[in-house]
């Protein structure tokens, strides 16, 4: 569940 988690922050830290 971790791994997704990180997957989602990259998405956002992408879009920031």
């Amino acid at each position: 569940m971790k791994k997704i988690f990180t997957l989602l922050f990259l998405c956002i830290f992408s879009y920031g």
